[in-house]
């Protein structure tokens, strides 16, 4: 039996689409810009039962002011503001996150990022119909501050477009392997 037939035995995975929640988490340092965006196109998903838990990151910004009178402005209890008072990195911001969530499924999403409205359901189906999932990724389109595609080369050019590489070939590209 392998690992993960051993956790799914003990942990079986039963996803009924429309009752499952999921903990999204926003890690965010210094872009009281943007966030609103993202926290915008958590508030558009189709899918409804989630909760977003925003980890202010020791900004030095008005990061905290402008996230707090976006909740108080939406009033949706589904949104919560957590600050840690020194800047830890996007991977400690989380694991807080994590350490608060009140789901099963997790998904972080930079404070500059949006997501489809469609996004969380999609990822769902994909979690149902295909129970050897650990979890799901997707391609990124890159957008300017005002929300247009890029037109001109992106600083994150390198990044390739994600389709049909085995697993092989991404260890290669990722690990130099």
């Amino acid at each position: 039996m392998t690992e993960l037939e051993k956790v799914r035995e003990l942990h079986p995975l039963d996803v009924t689409v429309a009752d499952t929640r999921v903990t999204v988490v926003i890690p965010v340092k210094d872009m009281a810009q943007f966030v609103t965006k993202a926290m915008d196109s958590i508030l558009d998903q189709t899918h409804s039962n989630w909760e977003l838990i925003v980890v202010n990151d020791g900004s030095t910004d008005d990061t905290a002011a402008v996230v707090t009178d976006f909740i108080n402005k939406c009033g949706d209890d589904r949104i919560s503001l957590y600050s840690i008072s020194q800047n830890k990195g996007d991977r400690e911001a989380c694991n807080y996150a994590i350490e608060r969530a009140k789901s099963e499924y997790f998904m972080a999403l930079s404070a500059d990022d949006l997501i489809e409205p469609t996004f969380m359901a999609t990822c769902l189906e994909l979690f149902k119909y295909n129970a050897h999932l650990e979890f799901v990724a997707s391609q990124t389109d890159f957008i300017t501050e005002a929300g247009e595609p890029y037109t001109e080369p992106h600083p994150f050019k390198m990044i390739e477009n994600a389709s049909n590489k085995s697993q092989d070939e991404w260890k290669k590209k990722l690990f130099m392997v």
